[in-house]
């Protein structure tokens, strides 16, 4: 569990350097994509977030696919952004977004049992999701409102 805080925790302090590296701090002149839509994209991430905390307990004891969900997710989170940013949202929105994701995603250790999650997991394929970025593995950018590009 341990290890997976700290992955998480790299991927949000790389995505946040990225952004500010790429568009500089936040200022009020700067583009912002308008409020309505970022309401959107925070309920999109929120989503997104939790669909990965099932993915992350699903998987708990396999510690390859847990490497591919978490390379799946930082991949997801840059590409996000990256559209974020081209749609005129600015690095502070792009945190946000990233904030609300990650506040989302529960790692859990190898062995734990929480019978409701368990529910969740039974009868789903989460390898094969995560192959084909489909069900709870769909891409952030896949998603309303990054999807009708409508940001």
């Amino acid at each position: 569990m341990r290890s997976s805080r700290l992955v998480l925790s790299l991927t949000l302090l790389g995505l946040v350097l990225l952004s500010v590296a790429t568009g500089g701090p936040a200022r009020a002149d700067m583009p912002r994509i308008s409020a309505q839509s970022m309401e959107r994209v925070i309920a999109a991430a929120r989503a997104y977030g939790e669909d990965r905390s099932l993915i992350l307990y699903c998987l708990r004891d396999d510690p390859s696919d847990l490497a591919t969900a978490h390379a799946g997710m930082k991949t997801d989170l840059a590409e996000a952004v990256d559209r974020l940013r081209a749609s005129g949202g600015n690095a502070e929105q792009a945190a946000q977004m990233m904030r609300a994701t990650l506040d989302r995603v529960r790692p859990t250790a190898p062995g734990r049992i929480e019978p409701a999650m368990d529910a969740k997991c039974a009868g789903r394929d989460f390898e094969r999701e995560l192959a084909d970025g489909t069900g709870a593995a769909l891409p952030l950018v896949q998603r309303p409102p990054f999807e009708t590009g409508g940001l």
